[in-house]
């Protein structure tokens, strides 16, 4: 006999020693022992706690398994043949650690209770030895798979310690977005469940986007991205849950510095948790794009759509005043060509280099916002473009200029008409 619709849960038991005990609880369901199922199953539970403690102290460096771990280990040593180490278990990790969830401890609670009455006579009872029904049998395997035996062994709530010193000892070696996302989905992901991931979220928040010192500041950027990667996994579960916290998550920093950049950065690639932000929150973040160009490129989620924004953007980028950098701009592009309007940012690099106001500026803009989008422009782009060119002494006249635009021209005669008016153009090189 098999547990039904239950065995797939089992499946998800992560602990071998755990698995191998388990299967002696389907043995003696099978045999409809349901006596002896109890106890047994109330002993897994006990033996796969103990697990997750361990392997929470050792791998996670989890401080207050540690302290479960050394509490418990004072009391057996006390009283090594007495189970009340067993009996405050449960107790002990409700309210020192995040492993259950609301209702477990009440229906893990009533499996010790009935774990006793099946092990004890009771001689008050007409039946001294009480015997528990196939359903309620079940319905002990049900929440101890859910509440313990499938779980990850996460289980502090101050994981959040021992989880920011982990990023901060490879801050070094954790340079690339996707170097950080390999990281924390193989060593944090498998082993959360979503409140703990509520915990870390909530803290890294607070580091990331208030928080001053010199190790918030050596990591912002890196912090950011862990963010990106959580979010990047429960979106709207996270989102909901800014949105019932929302005056924590809307207590970001109370001037315009990196921390705002940096939360302006994380909006733009998940514009919906800016709707779950406080008013007076988006109003500072209006107000920061006067001093801080990148913010003003970036904030496309305070505008209708990323259209609209590239199109006021366009019109700004005609300004000699408008600097953004070319890491905004190339954050930009990618999160324009995501929503299929790539070609309305490239419009906005044009601008930005045809109106660049140094050489230096010319050399820089071309390299960032120009040459990686070559390939990607239009004729009419490529016109703009010249036209643009011809008109700046900056952009033409800088040492790097004939190089760079011979790779224009050279791009440009693949996609223009062959009778292209090229002698317009004196500010060019020749192909």
């Amino acid at each position: 006999m098999s547990l039904g619709p239950l065995d797939q849960i089992s499946d998800g038991i992560g602990d071998h020693r755990t698995r191998s005990f388990f299967e002696e609880i389907v043995r003696g369901y099978s045999v409809r022992n349901y006596r002896s199922v109890l106890p047994a199953l109330w002993s897994v539970v006990v033996t796969d706690l103990l697990f997750k403690l361990q392997h929470a102290a050792t791998v996670f460096g989890d401080a207050v398994a540690a302290s479960i771990l050394k509490d418990l280990d004072t009391e057996w040593k006390k009283h090594p043949n007495s189970p009340l180490w067993e009996e405050g278990l449960l107790k002990t990790i409700q309210e020192r650690t995040s492993l259950f969830d609301p209702g477990d401890y009440d229906g893990l609670s009533h499996l010790q209770k009935q774990r006793h009455l099946c092990a004890h006579p009771v001689l008050s009872a007409a039946e001294v030895l009480f015997t528990p029904t196939r359903e309620e049998v079940l319905a002990h395997i049900r929440r101890a798979l859910e509440a313990v035996l499938t779980k990850p062994a996460m289980l502090s709530t101050k994981m959040f310690d021992s989880f920011m010193a982990d990023l901060d000892s490879l801050g070094e070696t954790l340079k690339k977005e996707n170097e950080i996302k390999r990281f924390i989905e193989a060593k944090y992901l498998p082993v959360l469940r979503p409140a703990a991931e509520n915990v870390i979220v909530r803290s890294l928040w607070r580091v990331t986007f208030r928080a001053e010192g010199e190790q918030p500041e050596r990591n912002r950027n890196m912090n950011r991205l862990v963010l990106n990667v959580f979010f990047g996994r429960r979106a709207n579960e996270l989102g909901d849950y800014i949105a019932h916290h929302r005056d924590y998550f809307s207590d970001v920093a109370p001037a315009v510095d990196d921390r705002m950049t940096q939360l302006v950065w994380f909006l733009a690639d998940h514009p919906r948790v800016a709707s779950k932000l406080s008013d007076s929150l988006m109003v500072r973040i209006d107000a920061s794009t006067k001093h801080d160009h990148d913010v003003h490129l970036l904030s496309w989620f305070r505008g209708p759509s990323m259209k609209d924004h590239l199109n006021a953007c366009k019109t700004l980028a005609g300004s000699p005043e408008f600097n953004p950098t070319g890491r905004a701009f190339k954050r930009l592009c990618r999160l324009a060509s995501e929503l299929g309007v790539e070609g309305d940012a490239i419009d906005i690099g044009i601008e930005l280099y045809g109106h660049a106001s140094s050489f230096n500026s010319a050399d820089l803009r071309f390299d960032a916002m120009i040459e990686p989008y070559i390939d990607k422009m239009t004729p009419q782009q490529f016109v703009t473009l010249f036209e643009r060119i011809e008109k700046n002494s900056q952009v033409y006249g800088r040492r790097a200029a004939k190089a760079d635009h011979r790779k224009l021209v050279s791009a440009a005669k693949k996609v223009l008409p062959s009778k292209f008016k090229w002698a317009d153009y004196e500010a060019l090189p020749e192909a």
